[in-house]
């Protein structure tokens, strides 16, 4: 099997996911039409970036225990998955504009990621740029996501059960208790810092969307690395 198969097959699995969500997508839009409807909408891309790392989350398993049992090399099939994950984060992208597009018929507005992260610049370039950035944007960050819920459920795959449970309890314990209780006695440096890393990474610091992108590159590069070191010795479990 060649990488053009494995990326149809990779994509033709997630084909009815992606179905569904753009027909809720297209049911918010044809909601905009509505007479006397009037109100403001702002973060539509998160709600795909998380449709994202859910399919992440869920497309390992059962692809890899197929592909392997008829032959397909690893590197095939991560080939394959990365490539078939740039064809949906395209497909996202555009679909999160079009929305966008399609919210300015109405009274309701649709403020985009972008929008509210660099409302600055919006104001200083053209509208073209404006677009071409917002679509670039979206596609490196919708490749992050996927491409670290993909990382996470490969992990699982890899790990004893007593490792999962660990993880699963210990995580949200550490992030949620025990982080906030450290960080009131230290008089608020850990968020502090967390807080500068990510002005830094989304570009706010500096106004620039082009920092977001690379910084999604980067996480979808070193996540993709982490996902190739941990599936070139996974073997099929039942």
């Amino acid at each position: 099997m060649n990488i053009k198969i494995s990326v149809k097959y990779q994509f033709q699995d997630i084909t009815r996911a992606l179905i569904i969500f753009c027909g809720i997508l297209l049911i918010l839009i044809l909601t905009l039409f509505i007479p006397g409807l009037q109100g403001t909408t702002n973060g539509l891309e998160i709600s795909a970036f998380i449709f994202l790392f859910v399919i992440g989350l869920n497309t390992f398993k059962e692809n890899f225990g197929m592909f392997l049992q008829n032959g397909v090399s690893r590197k095939t099939i991560f080939a394959g998955k990365l490539l078939s994950t740039c064809v949906v984060s395209a497909i996202m992208a555009v679909l999160s504009c079009v929305a966008k597009l399609g919210g300015g018929y109405r009274d309701i507005q649709l403020g985009t990621l972008y929008e509210m992260l660099y409302t600055e610049r919006m104001a200083s370039i053209s509208p073209v740029l404006v677009v071409v950035e917002n679509l670039l944007m979206l596609f490196c960050c919708c490749l992050a996501f996927m491409m670290v819920g993909y990382f996470i459920t490969i992990a699982y795959y890899r790990m004893e059960k007593h490792w999962k449970l660990l993880i699963s309890v210990g995580l949200p314990v550490l992030c949620f208790v025990l982080l906030p209780i450290v960080d009131t006695v230290l008089g608020g440096v850990i968020f502090l810092s967390i807080f500068r890393v990510l002005m830094f990474a989304t570009g706010l610091q500096f106004d620039s969307p082009y920092i977001c992108m690379l910084s999604a590159l980067t996480v979808t590069a070193v996540f993709s690395g982490l996902s190739w070191l941990l599936m070139r010795r996974a073997v099929v479990k039942n």
